[in-house]
């Protein structure tokens, strides 16, 4: 039977891991403390260890990473991270982490992630190598919308190695934004069927501020800033497709519309045109098209 440490400060998570773990031919240990673990692992022979990066008071979960690679190189070692902690994480790779689970743990990659790694096979590890295709970048100034995830947010290590630092759903501080970008990170990444289901939300929510006249200029235009950055994304990064093509003629259409009722959203068209000239260039030829299309074919709208 193989044996697990699970290091983690907050002993209520020990019952959680326990219980998500059960009915695995494992047996597992627990520690609360750097100290503790380190005595558990100069005395037992694991197979695996999973800790958190944080360890209060005495310690990290780096630390522990650090000192037991230089004893135990071989034995694989699991961070539990979360988006406050990604830059963390980024440092445990380097220092020889072997994978990471992103917090609040998914039950079930957190299984197969152990299991894998407790019968880790070359074949394995190659399909890792083969999952950039699945990925797109988003920029960091693209969440500025909210304060929870929109889609489960990864950073990227290397080629084929992305490591998750927040579940879809999760609360997320803009000042960590901010450090992300003072270490020079520009982009995070999501999984491209996330990226553009949240593409389409954004559409829909476009459409319905369009007309809403309880939403102030200053938040429409914000939106519609950060709904072009979102589009952008998806024709450079992602694929320019019919289905993208669609959201951008969507996209056009609501934005004119805002633009036509208030002078005070002028100023957007010229933030499309500086920041995003593919973007602006399209929805003016598509007004154009369509004032064109309403004034020979004497077209009426059905609103």
């Amino acid at each position: 039977m193989k044996s697990i440490l699970i290091v983690e400060d907050e002993k209520g998570i020990h019952d959680v891991l326990e219980y998500y773990l059960e009915n695995l031919d494992v047996k597992l240990s627990f520690a609360e403390s750097f100290t503790e673990a380190k005595n558990k692992i100069n005395n037992n022979n694991f197979d695996l260890i999973l800790s958190d990066v944080h360890l209060y008071p005495d310690g990290s979960g780096i630390d522990l990473l650090t000192d037991t690679k230089t004893i135990l190189p071989t034995t694989p070692f699991v961070i539990m991270t979360s988006f406050l902690s990604a830059l963390d994480a980024k440092r445990a790779y380097h220092l020889g982490a072997d994978e990471f689970v992103a917090k609040p743990i998914n039950q079930d990659e957190l299984r197969n992630k152990i299991m894998t790694l407790l019968g880790a096979s070359e074949e394995s590890y190659k399909q890792k190598e083969m999952e950039d295709i699945l990925f797109c970048e988003v920029p960091i100034r693209s969440f500025i919308s909210g304060k929870t995830a929109p889609f489960d947010i990864y950073i990227r290590i290397r080629p084929g190695k992305y490591i998750k630092v927040a579940n879809k759903g999760d609360n997320y501080n803009y000042e960590i934004l901010k450090k992300f970008e003072e270490k020079g990170i520009d982009f995070l990444h999501a999984l491209i069927d996330e990226f553009q289901a949240y593409t389409l939300l954004n559409l829909k929510i476009c459409k319905t501020i369009a007309s809403n006249e309880n939403i102030n200029a200053e938040k429409k235009k914000n939106f519609l800033i950060h709904t072009s950055n979102i589009l952008q994304e998806n024709i450079f990064k992602v694929n320019l497709d019919d289905k993208t093509i669609k959201y951008v003629n969507f996209y056009a259409h609501n934005m004119v519309n805002i633009i036509a009722s208030s002078k005070e959203y002028l100023d957007l068209a010229d933030h499309l045109r500086i920041e995003s000239p593919d973007i602006y260039n399209y929805s003016l030829l598509a007004a154009l098209y369509a004032l064109y299309m309403t004034e020979h074919l004497k077209w009426e709208s059905d609103e």
